[in-house]
């Protein structure tokens, strides 16, 4: 994000003005990336509510599953100790 300000300018002001402009915005590796105007703090964070539950074939035994799923095999994960 920072080189794609610098791309399109060079001065430390001009690259906090394209970083701050409304219409910025730049594709990350969890979806676009865009600042509220005014404070400069990211908005929609990604973030998502993980819970610990055991899962036997897992290195140390439990793994993580988003919140929404009441098991790992909801989740998709196969736990099953005789595969």
């Amino acid at each position: 994000m920072l080189l794609e300000g610098i791309r399109q300018q060079t001065t430390r002001q001009g690259i906090q003005n394209i970083l701050a402009d409304e219409s910025f915005s730049i594709d990350g590796v969890t979806g676009k990336i865009k600042f509220k105007p005014g404070t400069g703090d990211r908005q929609k964070l990604p973030l998502e509510l993980v819970k610990i539950v055991p899962c036997a074939n897992r290195m140390f035994g439990f793994t993580f599953i988003p919140m929404k799923f009441s098991t790992p095999e909801d989740a998709g994960l196969n736990c099953s100790i005789y595969d």
